[in-house]
């Protein structure tokens, strides 16, 4: 869906915002890297959510009240993590 280019022309303007905003945390933040503006971006996210009428999950709040404390390499993952998976899986 964060591909699909017909998705975001079904929205009005307030689905679209946050939509895109949502899109930039996944595209900036839950990578292999953080952007140097992740403070703005979430802020971004949690304001478009709530323009929408939406209330803060808990995944959402998390995010918003502990930015500082993600590492900046998120989405690196290493072979020892799925070696020991499969491992515990056994």
């Amino acid at each position: 869906m964060l591909r699909d280019e017909i998705f975001v022309t079904k929205m009005n303007d307030k689905e679209r915002a946050a939509w895109l905003s949502f899109q930039n945390v996944v595209e900036n933040i839950l990578g292999n890297h953080k952007s140097r503006n992740y403070k703005e971006i979430v802020s971004k996210v949690v304001e478009n959510f709530r323009k929408l009428g939406c209330l803060m999950n808990l995944k959402l709040h998390f995010l918003d009240s502990h930015i500082d404390y993600f590492p900046e390499n998120l989405g690196d993952y290493s072979e020892k993590q799925g070696e020991r998976f499969h491992q515990d899986i056994l």
